[in-house]
């Protein structure tokens, strides 16, 4: 039931490569977790302070921040 309430809540502004992404970005268990925003200066540095606490599998970006847009996040 959390993941249709959270797609009903900001679904409106997501645009998605596949519609399979949705069970992913709007799981209940892990909303808001999952990412980290770091501004382009920052980026090294976050990524030597994961490293050093064993998440180094985590510190490729996914994505980055750009104008407004029609949709709030473009998957792709």
């Amino acid at each position: 039931g959390g993941t249709h309430r959270n797609w009903a809540s900001y679904g409106s502004g997501n645009t998605l490569a596949d519609e399979s992404q949705r069970q992913l970005l709007d799981a209940p268990q892990t909303s808001g977790g999952l990412l980290v925003a770091v501004a382009p200066e920052a980026l090294a540095e976050v990524q030597t302070l994961l490293r050093a606490e064993g998440l180094g599998e985590f510190t490729e970006p996914i994505g980055r921040f750009g104008p407004r847009a029609e949709a709030w996040v473009q998957v792709r």
